[in-house]
């Protein structure tokens, strides 16, 4: 019974150290690159209805980021989403109207090459002046690695917008050159 219990508690010693070390390993970012587009959305978007909008010709920004941070592209390791949030420019608009958002990053080269980045399923009822998106987590290095990207907004909204108005998208996403 007492070898039993020393072998239980180095069990447990093991897997705690495990741990411990698997959670202080974790890759942090060399640096985030910020992007935004602005688009129209008009007035006559019905509700219970996804709307597609499509931002072309966005420049991803990566190649002078690497240069400020001394970097080149076979540093990298992996790019990631991180934040994004939808805001009104101009106009009126109640984001808590939103049902859901899909964006989605589309290479330029390869138009079949898209990967879904930020998303939100049903309403937030708090975000009336923004709405906050989550992230997929996606490893985009095949898409980012580009000079100028397209995304796709797939936007639905649960009664018909009230007026005109000019959104921004704002996002960025993660860059790591470690493991």
């Amino acid at each position: 019974m007492k070898a039993f219990k020393k072998l239980l508690v180095f069990g447990l010693l093991v897997c705690l150290s495990m741990t411990i070390q698997s959670c202080s390993n974790n890759a942090e970012p060399r640096f985030y690159v910020d992007v935004e587009r602005d688009f129209d959305v008009n007035s006559s978007l019905g509700g219970i209805v996804t709307h597609f909008f499509e931002l072309k010709n966005i420049p991803t920004r990566l190649d002078q980021n690497l240069a400020l941070f001394g970097l080149d592209k076979d540093n990298i390791t992996g790019i990631s989403p991180s934040d994004a949030t939808l805001t009104t420019v101009s106009g009126l608009m109640d984001w808590s109207l939103v049902n859901s958002v899909e964006i989605y990053a589309i290479s330029r080269l390869d138009p079949k090459n898209r990967m879904q980045i930020y998303f939100i399923k049903g309403r937030d009822t708090n975000s009336t002046n923004q709405l906050k998106l989550f992230n997929t987590f996606a490893d985009l290095s095949n898409i980012m690695l580009e000079e100028t990207i397209d995304i796709e907004i797939r936007l639905t909204t649960l009664v018909s917008v009230p007026g005109s108005f000019r959104a921004r998208l704002l996002f960025n996403y993660a860059v790591f050159d470690e493991l």
